[in-house]
């Protein structure tokens, strides 16, 4: 078994990567399903964010006539709002 405070941060960092990007892709499929599903950030109701299971991340989108953009894919806790710029 592999132990953690011999792996280091960087492994630490990389396993939680490995574990947190198929999560990820769900939520995206889940959005592509389901596009008005998120909940709306803000004032702008095209804005619209999904929070993604067992991590603290979210997935930021953009509904358009013809498509939903990825914003970001943000942690919750580290820079909020660093992606506003975006929309």
């Amino acid at each position: 078994m592999l132990s953690m405070r011999r792996a280091g941060p960087a492994l630490f960092a990389l396993l939680i990567a490995a574990l947190a990007v198929p999560a990820v892709a769900d939520v995206v499929t889940f959005i592509e399903a389901h596009p008005e599903i998120g909940t709306p950030v803000g004032d702008d109701p095209l804005t619209r964010r999904v929070l993604v299971h067992r991590f603290p991340y979210q997935v930021v989108y953009r509904l358009t006539a013809s498509e939903i953009l990825i914003v970001a894919v943000a942690h919750l806790k580290r820079r909020p709002g660093y992606w506003k710029d975006r929309t």
